[in-house]
């Protein structure tokens, strides 16, 4: 789509979006092979994750393109897949999975840094503390 068509588009031409983001889900859920009710990416434990409901997530796998849509691209970008890869209508030429994972989120990078921190204002408040 060029910037006209993007500008001219209605949600119906978005709806490719919709599909993508049950695809992954269904293929997050296959490879987590553990029942319906234990599996994190069951519509109803993703739905719980989101705090809305079931509805909600048949609705953005299917038709709805809402703030939901967003959350659910974030979350699989965590996982390693390629949010172009959800957005652009003509992907047929980007990798479906990122070439390299995110390894902030993969390695906790932003909690160890927000722990080391801590640390560091809490060392320096007992240092000013003991002048």
């Amino acid at each position: 789509m060029n910037v006209q068509e993007i500008c001219n588009a209605g949600k119906e031409d978005f709806n490719y979006i919709c599909e993508r983001l049950k695809e992954i889900r269904k293929e997050l859920y296959t490879e987590h092979g553990t029942p319906k009710s234990e599996n994190p990416y069951s519509r109803e434990n993703m739905a719980e994750l989101l705090g809305v409901t079931v509805r909600t997530i048949v609705y953005t796998e299917t038709t709805i393109f809402s703030h939901n849509t967003v959350k659910l691209i974030l979350i699989y970008q965590s996982r390693g897949y390629n949010p172009n890869w959800i957005l652009v209508e003509d992907n047929d030429f980007i990798n479906k999975k990122m070439q390299q994972e995110n390894l902030v989120v993969k390695n906790n990078v932003q909690e160890d840094y927000t722990t080391m921190r801590e640390t560091m204002i809490t060392a320096l408040d007992q240092f000013k503390n003991s002048l």
